[in-house]
């Protein structure tokens, strides 16, 4: 009977003691997504890490032991936010298997309208600025764009297998420039017609950049014939 009793006193200490470590385990992505808020709702100038912390629930203290400096906190923002990216065109990767057709232009699709929310229009121009300079800032933007694009890379190149790395490179970089564009273009802007010329201008940047490869593809395709002997040419 003791015995009983003692182990009922155990059981909910050891599930406290798991609550901790959860608790503790989730605190960073807390504080991260705490900073994301924080940044695009008052910009740079006025994120300071009491404000991320009370936004977290936290105190500074708790804050600083996982983020001991505010740049180190934006660094790992910008991290986080290459997970957030990756994790949205694995979706994709994961799709294109029964709909090849549609993945490039679907992805290129939710980067328009993403960059035009309002979070992500005020986060990434919070981020532009500090990157001019930051050089720590400056190069987590830079290999955050660089992971980006060679997840597209993989994606377009699987749904265009003949296109050549180099040129999927540069397709992807201007699709990242239109991206970017809509940002610039659009984001602060509001009504129906701004709406209507936004999907226009999506469905033709899908439409010109899916050509681009598509155009290419058979470029190098019929290039290749050419140049096989007439005898191994295949009969139309």
């Amino acid at each position: 009977m003791p015995v009983a009793a003692n182990r009922a006193v155990r059981k909910p200490a050891s599930r406290a003691r798991r609550r901790v470590r959860t608790r503790r385990h989730d605190t960073p992505s807390a504080i991260l997504r705490a900073a994301r808020t924080v940044l695009a709702s008052v910009g740079y100038a006025r994120l300071t890490m009491r404000a991320v912390a009370n936004r977290a629930g936290l105190t500074v203290g708790n804050l600083a032991y996982h983020f001991p400096s505010k740049r180190g906190l934006v660094r790992a923002l910008i991290m986080s936010l290459v997970a957030d990216y990756q994790a949205k065109s694995n979706e994709y990767l994961r799709s294109v298997g029964h709909r090849r057709r549609g993945g490039f232009a679907g992805l290129l699709r939710w980067l328009v309208e993403d960059s035009v929310s309002s979070e992500t229009s005020r986060l990434f121009r919070e981020l532009w600025v500090m990157a001019l300079h930051d050089e720590v800032i400056a190069e987590a933007m830079d290999r955050f764009y660089a992971q980006a694009h060679e997840r597209v890379v993989l994606l377009l190149r699987l749904t265009q297998p003949a296109l050549r790395r180099r040129r999927a490179q540069d397709i992807v970089q201007l699709m990242g420039a239109i991206s970017e564009g809509a940002n610039v273009l659009y984001a602060t802007t509001s009504g129906q017609a701004s709406r209507r010329s936004l999907e226009r201008y999506a469905r033709l940047a899908g439409a010109l950049l899916v050509s681009a490869a598509r155009n290419t593809t058979r470029a190098a395709s019929s290039g290749r014939r050419r140049q096989l002997p007439t005898s191994q040419r295949c009969r139309p």
